[in-house]
């Protein structure tokens, strides 16, 4: 065996050991995202889920709520929704909350005034 037989038998078995530890993570990241997701979300739980902001903050700015505030069922006199409605609004970003809103129905250019957010108390 020459060195750069050598050389390319150790990349070889490198990139498997990193294509299967990618695997490994890209299952374990699936099998989280929807082990966690209960079939029906609270606001607070589903700004637990989100990160980066509260219930609080999220009864202030329905646009920013799952199905942009719509959508929801009641549960014990709680609004609530569903594991797939949480999922797609987990992916929501500020870029595409505009094209979320309109899936979901709801007109936000009413929040937003030259580029800045406003509260819905504002709007």
């Amino acid at each position: 065996m020459t060195e750069q037989d050598f050389k390319s038998a150790t990349l070889e078995a490198f990139l498997l050991r990193l294509c299967n530890t990618c695997e490994s993570l890209e299952a374990k990241l699936s099998n989280q995202s929807t082990k966690e997701v209960p079939a029906w979300c609270t606001l607070a739980q589903a700004a637990e889920l989100k990160g980066g902001t509260t219930a609080k903050n999220l009864q202030k700015r329905k646009w920013q709520q799952p199905c942009c505030g719509t959508q929801f069922k009641l549960l014990n006199g709680t609004r609530c929704w569903s594991r797939s409605q949480i999922i797609r609004w987990l992916e929501v970003t500020d870029n595409t909350l505009e094209s979320y809103a309109s899936e979901c129905g709801v007109d936000i250019s009413a929040y937003f005034r030259n580029g800045k957010t406003v509260t819905s108390k504002e709007a």
